[in-house]
């Protein structure tokens, strides 16, 4: 939330605006704000005077107070407004005493994009800088409330409250331990549910993939409080019921979160199941040494139990521990390097099959997928260890070969299809010369 230019106006209107907000309809008391700027930005400065006196506007470096896309591009200066919660949030008297950021809560953030960065990191001034707010909607609220944070809101703590009454477990927000998992839980929810009702699905790329790494993060902290089995369609009503009636797009797309969200979570919990015992084990050795998981121990778990680096990465992140990517990189490269021989090899092979004869008096496959959902195709040919087959019996029996291979792989084959049953009674009576003749 907050108020954007785009070439319009600028420092003097941009700050205040923010005042007005802050004062006459947030209603919040003068005297407890505090506003920040960039140490160089004298202009900003200036500006605030208008409304507070010089010893409660603070200046900060580059760190703080200084926003950039990257290394190059457009960039500037930013001026905060805090709110002085008072001492019982901390000791510190001013913004650069408070260490915690307990004490002077940061709720707006005005970005001063007035530069153009190039690669020498020379600043050149934009033609028409613009302004980018960053208002803090659920902080706003929480000093609203005059709750302790975010997490005591009333969307986020009524969903907290229901995962406390799925886990048997009470929510205390002091514990270090537990507490951290119910606001994982509650703020990821909201997330994978409206990205999911915008049409976003988890997968392997892009956002899709974003979205799954929340997803099994609240996985993994649902298991820090018992849950073993599938529980965030468990949580959503109650989600659906607080915000539905303003958001309505949630509640038609309620049926199809819930089934999104189970079967992400299956998926996900088989392969904690599979590979949770070498996991565990991998993150005692790493506590006990070094803090740091060997990347032996991260390659194995990808190329074994099907764990990415990504996910091995956020769940070290979450215990204080490093991986080792250089030696998993190093790894990686050498089972790539043998995959690619095992494909030249294959391909050497199947050049001295009957098939490739076959594929190559045929022709190459016209690919319609990008145009077409469905198409009618006819069987041109079966063949089975790079040789033709005729007969149905030895087909059926091929087929119920795979389908017990891909029984054994479950989810480390990474496909959604399952070969559910084989018709073996058609050997019994057919052959493939006799369909072709008919």
């Amino acid at each position: 939330m907050g108020n954007f230019s785009f070439g319009d106006y600028f420092k003097e209107d941009a700050i205040r605006f923010a005042w007005e907000v802050s004062t006459e309809v947030f209603g919040f008391d003068p005297d407890y704000l505090w506003p920040t700027v960039f140490r160089e930005d004298d202009e900003a400065f200036e500006l605030w005077l208008k409304y507070v006196p010089a010893e409660r506007i603070t200046r900060f470096d580059e760190k703080d107070n200084f926003w950039a896309m990257g290394d190059t591009g457009p960039c500037g200066p930013c001026s905060e407004l805090l709110y002085d919660r008072g001492p019982r949030y901390g000791e510190g008297r001013t913004p650069k005493e408070d260490a915690s950021g307990e004490r002077f809560l940061e709720y707006w953030n005005l970005v001063f994009m007035q530069y153009n960065r190039d690669a020498s990191g020379v600043l050149t001034p934009l033609p028409k800088p613009c302004v980018d707010t960053g208002g803090g909607l659920e902080r706003i609220v929480s000093l609203k409330t005059d709750v302790d944070t975010v997490f005591g809101t009333d969307i986020l703590r009524s969903l907290i409250a229901e995962v406390e009454g799925l886990s048997g477990r009470s929510y205390d927000p002091k514990d270090r331990q537990h507490a951290p998992a119910y606001h994982v839980i509650a703020d990821h929810l909201r997330t994978l549910s409206f990205a999911i009702a915008d049409g976003v699905q988890p997968s392997n790329v892009d956002r899709g993939y974003v979205l799954r790494k929340v997803l099994r993060r609240a996985v993994r902290y649902g298991r820090t409080l018992g849950f073993q089995d599938p529980f965030l369609a468990r949580v959503l009503p109650r989600l659906v019921d607080k915000m539905g009636q303003d958001y309505p797009e949630l509640v038609d797309a309620k049926d199809r979160i819930s089934e999104i969200l189970t079967t992400e979570e299956e998926a996900f919990l088989r392969t904690l199941r599979r590979g949770g015992n070498i996991l565990s084990q991998v993150m005692e050795r790493a506590q006990s040494h070094s803090k740091q998981i060997s990347g032996d121990d991260a390659f194995k778990l990808k190329d074994t139990y099907g764990f990415p680096l990504e996910e091995i990465l956020l769940i070290a992140k979450d215990e204080d521990l490093g991986v080792d990517t250089e030696r998993y990189q190093e790894l990686e490269i050498e089972a790539r390097e043998r995959s690619r021989a095992a494909h030249k090899r294959e391909a050497q092979e199947f050049e001295e099959t009957a098939f490739a004869d076959f594929a190559k008096e045929k022709g190459e496959t016209v690919f319609t997928g990008y145009s077409d959902l469905e198409h009618t195709g006819c069987v041109l040919g079966i063949f089975i260890d790079g040789q033709s087959v005729t007969e149905m019996e030895r087909i059926a029996e091929s087929v119920h070969e795979v389908a017990s291979v891909i029984r054994d792989l479950g989810d480390k084959s990474g496909k959604i299809s399952t070969i559910v049953n084989v018709i073996r009674e058609i050997a019994e009576q057919t052959n493939l010369l006799a369909l072709n003749a008919a």
